[in-house]
């Protein structure tokens, strides 16, 4: 418009008038070309594809970087988990991460570095379509990181979605939604929560439960990266547990060729690699095709080794598992 126009757009919230006395008003009033401004925050049903046990598969985010989240958004995963537990990447990092990501339609889980109502409302205030909760050891601490992810009455979470409901331009609206829609994913990493599972697992608005299968071989005595009877029966009695109370249940994984037996187990929803990983096996292979191809070799770095079979690997919280003939020798 003009300058001279006596009602001139300026936010999408406000109205610029000019006063009587020739000065400028701001208002709170909505002009209709703002009104068309006004849109919705990408939404995903990211919390209702989990509960209904069909597989995903996601990867890793813990470089702190907005072309790296953008870049990931482009890989066809369904979705990413970032990292605010074993990554440099805080809640408020989100506010980098989550347009980039949105813009592919690519759904975010965000670990948050522990159970804390601070950082799951800040992570969900932010926007992330859901939160994975590490160390969940008991059915009370189950409770307190759900209740720290909804809404009353079903929680505790203040409102204040400033970002998630597009600055409070759909605040109703994202509020009626966000107990159903957003994803809470509970850790089960210790001795402790295996004994446990009926607590954790029967507590209301929990989506899935997720092996930390690292953190669970220590707690159970083993090296992690070498599979033995006692975790399998682990992963078992999870995927066990969350079928007993409608839920998902799921782990990472070193290597795509060990999902299949994970899913006869009754897992659905898996992770497999990094960004750190993805960068590192790319450039390694670079590495290796372009000696291969000369017949030479490299001096300091023996491609051969680093670049690993799958079942050497070990990802951000790897679990090895073996084919059944290997599974069957040990």
């Amino acid at each position: 418009m003009a300058p001279s126009d006596s009602k001139v757009s300026f936010l999408p919230c406000l109205e610029r008038r000019r006063s009587k006395w020739g000065g400028l008003l701001l208002t709170n009033a909505v002009t209709p070309q703002a009104t068309q401004r006004i849109v919705k925050m990408p939404g995903h049903k990211f919390a209702e594809t989990i509960r209904s046990g069909k597989p995903q598969i996601g990867a890793w985010m813990q470089i702190p970087h907005v072309m790296v989240a953008e870049t990931l958004a482009q890989t066809n995963l369904d979705f990413l988990l970032v990292d605010g537990e074993h990554a440099p990447i805080p809640p408020d990092a989100l506010l980098d991460i989550l347009p980039a990501t949105e813009r592919y339609g690519m759904p975010v889980l965000y670990r948050v570095a522990w159970n804390r109502i601070e950082l799951i409302k800040a992570a969900l205030d932010h926007g992330a379509n859901g939160i994975m909760v590490p160390m969940v050891n008991s059915g009370a601490e189950a409770i307190e990181a759900v209740s720290s992810a909804k809404y009353p009455p079903a929680g505790k979470r203040g409102s204040g979605a400033w970002r998630a409901s597009n600055y409070y331009q759909n605040d109703a609206e994202y509020r009626k939604n966000a107990n159903s829609s957003l994803a809470v994913v509970l850790q089960i990493e210790t001795r402790e929560a295996l004994n446990n599972l009926d607590d954790i697992a029967s507590t209301p608005g929990v989506d899935a439960l997720f092996i930390g299968p690292a953190d669970l071989a220590l707690s159970l005595g083993i090296e992690p990266g070498k599979l033995t009877h006692e975790l399998l029966d682990a992963c078992q009695a999870v995927a066990n547990a969350a079928k007993k109370y409608g839920i998902a249940s799921g782990s990472d994984v070193a290597s795509i060729d060990y999902m299949i037996r994970l899913q006869e187990l009754g897992l659905s929803l898996f992770t497999y690699g990094s960004d750190p990983d993805f960068i590192l096996q790319g450039g390694r292979a670079v590495a290796r095709d372009f000696h291969n191809a000369l017949g030479g070799t490299i001096a300091e770095i023996d491609v051969n080794s680093v670049i690993a079979s799958p079942k050497d690997a070990i990802a951000v919280d790897g679990l090895i598992i073996p084919s059944k003939s290997e599974g069957a020798r040990q």
